[in-house]
């Protein structure tokens, strides 16, 4: 996995708009919450086009996760 901006952690997921394909860390698998909120993450990136730490990143993911929980509420 290629290194977080700024820092020398690993990043868990990644967005490859030249492929349009999600990567995600083999140790997010351990759990549902970290690989749902990597993959979350990572798919807000690719229909958003935002760039990372941005407001219009915040927005949709924002948008999609109010989605997500009108949908679990309902159920």
């Amino acid at each position: 996995m290629r290194k977080e901006i700024g820092s020398f952690i690993e990043a868990n997921g990644l967005w490859d708009p030249a492929t349009k394909t999600i990567f995600i860390k083999r140790s997010q698998l351990r759990s549902i919450e970290d690989y749902g909120g990597t993959l979350l993450h990572e798919t807000v990136y690719a229909i958003s086009g935002a760039s990372d730490v941005s407001r219009d990143f915040e927005t949709k993911l924002t948008e999609l996760l109010g989605k997500i929980c009108g949908k679990l509420i309902k159920e």
